[in-house]
């Protein structure tokens, strides 16, 4: 009987891992495929295809819809948009006796030219109920300085349906993407290498002795941040998370992603 028992959980959790699978993989193109046709308007400097991509409901309430696509217009350049997907989606999803409603968002790095754009595109993929909110619900496009800026922010502004722009403000200083996120950044020493932060890192976790050998990073807001050179000579980032001058986790990443973990976190 124990046998029998263990094969029909061990079914179970199999058939629930691959349809909870199969669901994130349809839900992910869904999502891929909406964003890369609004990217494509976007590119084209189509107002109309770009407006097509929100949902009925945002056409119809959305009043500052047709502004906003102008303004989109005017500062996002034409030309090739480079969005970088995430593989993990946040959403919202409601199963009402079977009336399904489901949503998928995700803030997403975009580069173009020369510059890197920020955009939260919410997308109600499914709903039942009210089929004219199928679309495009929530698009907020920001430069990196508005981007950056808004951490320093303590109240976020409400987020209504439709198309918000944010493109007015400067940030003073350099700003840098690291791991999907614009900092401003200002370091002290260039030229840190990676094998050498290693190989202190090994001997030590005295925070005050690596600002003394390393100088101060170039950020410090979520993590501490500092520009390294890796191998090949690439520039990538160390993320340190220091409490009480101990450094409890180190890793490293790139403009876009994780790379590897150098110390496991010790808290």
């Amino acid at each position: 009987m124990r046998r029998i028992l263990s094969a029909i959980l061990a079914f179970i959790i199999c058939f629930y891992m691959a349809s909870c699978s199969y669901f994130e993989a349809r839900e992910q193109a869904l999502y891929e495929k909406q964003v890369n046709g609004f990217f494509e308007a976007l590119d084209k400097g189509d107002k109309e295809a770009v407006k097509a991509h929100f949902s009925k409901t945002v056409q119809k309430y959305d009043t500052d819809l047709s502004g906003n696509i102008d303004k989109i217009l005017s500062v996002y350049p034409r030309g090739s948009s480079d969005i970088k997907f995430t593989e993990v989606l946040s959403g919202e999803y409601e199963n009402d006796y079977g009336s399904l409603y489901s949503c998928a968002r995700s803030t997403l790095p975009v580069v173009n030219g020369e510059n890197i754009y920020w955009f939260e595109i919410e997308y109600v993929y499914e709903d039942d109920d009210h089929p004219d909110n199928v679309g495009l619900s929530r698009v907020y496009f920001s430069t990196a300085d508005e981007y950056c800026l808004s951490f320093t922010e303590e109240n976020e502004p409400v987020k209504a349906l439709g198309l918000e722009v944010f493109s007015e403000r400067r940030v003073e200083g350099e700003i840098r993407c690291i791991n999907r996120i614009p900092y401003e950044f200002d370091q002290e020493k260039d030229g840190v290498l990676l094998s050498e932060i290693k190989a202190f890192l090994e001997e030590s976790d005295d925070y005050s002795a690596f600002t003394e050998k390393f100088g101060a990073p170039g950020t410090n807001f979520f993590y501490t941040y500092y520009e390294v050179v890796g191998d090949e000579d690439k520039v990538v980032y160390l993320e340190l998370d220091i409490i009480d001058n101990k450094i409890c986790y180190a890793a490293v990443c790139d403009e876009f992603s994780y790379i590897e973990t150098i110390i496991e976190e010790n808290y």
